[in-house]
C-alpha cells in the first residue's frame, strides 16, 4: 500500500476551505499538470483510508463534500477522474481488500465510493459532457462481497447536467437527489435508483433491486429489465417506466409508472 500521507504532506493547504479556499485553488491550478497516474492513485488511497476508518458513516453527504474539496484542491478533470474510476479504483480495492473485509462485519458500514466521485465531477461536468465509469473490474477477485458493498455506493448523486455512462454495476442509490442531465446504467443496480429524484433521465439496460423511485418529485426512470419490490413507494412526482415486470409496487401520491405491453400502459 502506498504512504497516503505523501501527497498531503507535499500539499498541506490543498483541501483548504474558507478565506484560504481561493489560495488554494490558484495552487492546485500550478500543480495540476503535476498530477500523474501515481499522485491520482494516493488521493484516492486517501479516500478509502477515511472510508474504511468510519469518517463517512451514516452520512453519504460528506463523501460527495469530500469529493467536491479534492476537485477543486488539485484541479482535476473528467479524464483524469475518469482514470482514477477505470485504471485505478479496482487496483485499490484490492489493496484495501483486509480493511474492507473487516468493515463489512460492521452492518451499519456502507460504501460511498459513489458519492465520493460524483463529488469529483460535479463542479466540472458541463450540459455537453459526458463522463465514463467502467465498474466492471471494480470487484476482480471476490465477487462475493459485492452483494454487501451494493449498500449505498450513490453514483450520480446531485447529477445535474452532462451524462453519466455507468458500465457494470454501480451498487445502489443510482442518481439519488438528481435533478438533471442524464445516467446511462449498462448493466443492472441494487436499490433505490432515484432516490429523491427531482429531475433529469435515468436509463438501467438491466434490471433495478427494490424501492426504485423512492421519494421521487420529477424526472424519468426507464429500466428495460425488472424491478423489486415496492416500486415507486412515496413518489409525489416524475415517471417510472419498466419494460418487463414490477415484482410489487409501493404506495404512493403521485406520478407515473408505466409498463410495456405493445406499448406503454400506465398502471394505477
Amino acid at each position: 500500500m502506498p504512504d497516503v500521507r505523501k501527497i498531503l504532506e507535499r500539499y498541506p493547504n490543498v483541501l483548504e476551505v474558507g478565506k484560504d479556499a481561493k489560495k488554494a485553488r490558484k495552487k492546485a491550478k500550478r500543480i495540476k499538470r503535476k498530477t500523474e497516474f501515481k499522485e491520482l492513485g494516493e488521493i484516492l488511497a486517501v479516500y478509502l483510508q477515511r472510508e474504511t476508518s468510519n469518517a463517512f458513516r451514516l452520512n453519504s453527504h460528506l463523501a460527495f463534500d469530500y469529493g467536491r474539496k479534492v476537485q477543486r484542491g488539485f484541479g482535476l478533470g473528467l479524464d483524469e477522474i475518469e482514470e482514477m474510476v477505470n485504471l485505478i479504483l479496482p487496483e485499490k480495492i484490492i489493496e484495501f481488500e483486509k480493511e474492507i473485509r473487516v468493515k463489512l462485519c460492521d452492518d451499519l458500514f456502507d460504501s460511498y465510493l459513489g458519492y465520493f466521485f460524483s463529488g469529483l465531477y460535479h463542479d466540472v461536468i458541463e450540459d455537453r459532457d459526458s463522463i465514463t465509469f467502467d465498474l466492471r473490474k471494480t470487484l476482480p477477485k471476490f465477487p462475493h462481497l459485492r452483494y454487501r458493498l451494493s449498500n449505498k455506493w450513490g453514483f450520480g448523486y446531485r447529477h445535474s447536467r452532462g451524462e453519466l455512462i455507468l458500465l457494470g454495476y454501480p451498487g445502489g442509490y443510482v442518481g439519488h437527489e438528481m435533478s438533471g442531465g442524464k445516467i446511462e446504467v449498462i448493466g443492472s443496480t441494487s436499490d433505490r435508483v432515484g432516490y429523491k429524484m427531482r429531475g433529469g433521465e435515468i436509463i438501467v439496460r438491466g434490471s433495478c433491486g427494490w424501492r426504485t423511485g423512492d421519494e421521487m418529485k420529477g424526472g424519468r426512470i426507464i429500466v428495460e429489465g425488472d424491478v423489486g419490490e415496492w416500486t415507486g413507494i412515496n413518489m409525489v412526482g416524475g415517471e417510472i417506466r419498466v419494460r418487463k415486470s414490477i415484482k410489487s409496487l409501493g404506495k404512493r401520491l403521485g406520478g407515473k409508472i408505466s409498463v410495456w405491453k405493445d406499448g406503454w400502459v400506465e398502471i394505477d
